[in-house]
């Protein structure tokens, strides 16, 4: 079916109600089209919860990490001069937010519900107000300067941190890394992780961390 044709269809499921399970059938469709992949639009109710941030499509709260929300936008995104991310053809922006002075982190991983072996971004914003992002490959349960990973470029890198809440914005290629994500796979393993207030570069985060699966098509979160 002709990417035009199901975009369609999308927008007459969402008119109509449909839930979030065939809406994600029907998106994941559209971006295997053969005009090629076509980008949710930012606010895309085919999300189970559509993003509350600008230029951003969907959002969850990790399961049982109520602190922070991860929210993102797969590309291309066709207006380059729209408001917020512009992730290209192949890209994901992500926008971490998170009730803390300390780190974030969000990771691909290689096994189900495991927070090793992962493709990590970490991020945070130093006393000096400017935000540290990088990725790593963590292969073991701590995490060093030497695990940096800079086969995972990642642009577009900006933060802040007002009254108690850190964001961490970024973009980065979907095929980078050790284990490169595939949107329309369905559930992708997943990891995220927070620091404690005052907690910037590559401390532990204690129990402030959970692995699980997200579809970053529905926005489906589980464990």
């Amino acid at each position: 079916m002709k990417a035009s044709a199901t975009y369609l269809m999308v927008a007459l499921l969402v008119a109509c109600g449909a839930p979030a399970s065939v809406l994600g059938s029907a998106r994941r469709e559209l971006m295997q089209g053969g005009d090629g992949p076509v980008a949710a639009p930012a606010g895309d109710s085919a999300c189970l919860t559509p993003s509350d941030r600008s230029g951003y499509a969907c959002m969850m709260t990790p399961p049982g990490l109520d602190a922070m929300t991860v929210h993102w936008l797969l590309g291309p995104v066709a207006d380059e001069e729209a408001e917020g991310p512009t992730p290209g053809e192949g890209e994901i922006s992500v926008l971490l937010n998170g009730t803390t002075t300390g780190w974030l982190s969000f990771a691909f991983a290689d096994e189900a519900l495991q927070m090793n072996p992962a493709d990590v971004v970490l991020g945070y914003v130093d006393d000096e107000g400017t935000a540290v992002v990088k990725a790593y490959k963590v292969l073991r349960k701590a995490i060093s300067a030497d695990d940096e990973d800079d086969t995972v470029e990642l642009t577009g890198v900006s933060g802040s941190e007002v009254d108690g809440v850190t964001a961490i914005e970024y973009t980065r290629a979907l095929d980078a890394g050790m284990f490169p994500i595939d949107p329309t796979a369905g559930p992708l393993r997943a990891n995220a992780a927070h620091g404690a207030d005052g907690e910037d570069g590559l401390i532990y985060h204690a129990s402030n961390r959970v692995a699980f699966t997200a579809d970053l098509v529905t926005g489906e979160v589980s464990t």
